[in-house]
């Protein structure tokens, strides 16, 4: 499967907020999508034409917050995820950050396993984040990118 990462464009924002919506428990929605500031960084993967994934993050005083990475049910285990991630980690790189954060659902096993396979290291807990579960803290630095 050809899958093509891209910037969110005004014309995939519909779609990007389906993907959204389809995947995660406090999904963007289209306006928001399509208000975003300078520091959001938002990546599209597109796969037969359609937005099959969706990743984002924010890129303020040289670090990177990772915020949502989303694939469809029947696109993922297919490297659309890692893709998004590589594109994200380069648009990191341009915008000089220093690390990576993310939170990641502490029963997210899939989640947890592609971050750790991508060099995250878990640097704290966040009790209840998630409706009551908990998430994990991973950081992940520039030189390691």
């Amino acid at each position: 499967m050809s899958v093509e990462i891209s910037p969110l464009t005004a014309e995939r924002v519909p779609e990007a907020a389906e993907v959204e919506k389809a995947c995660l428990e406090t999904a963007w929605s289209a306006r928001q999508l399509a208000e975003l500031p300078p520091e959001a960084v938002y990546l599209t993967a597109v796969a037969d034409g359609r937005v099959c994934g969706v990743g984002s993050m924010y890129c303020v005083g040289g670090e990177a917050e990772l915020q949502n990475l989303a694939v469809l049910p029947d696109h993922r285990r297919r490297g659309v995820a890692q893709a998004l991630l590589d594109g994200l980690f380069g648009e990191a790189r341009k915008r000089g950050c220093a690390s990576v954060f993310l939170e990641v659902d502490g029963g997210n096993s899939a989640a947890q396993a592609l971050y750790r396979k991508n060099g995250f290291l878990q640097v704290g807990v966040r009790r209840g984040f998630y409706r009551g579960r908990d998430a994990l803290l991973l950081r992940k630095g520039l030189e390691t990118l």
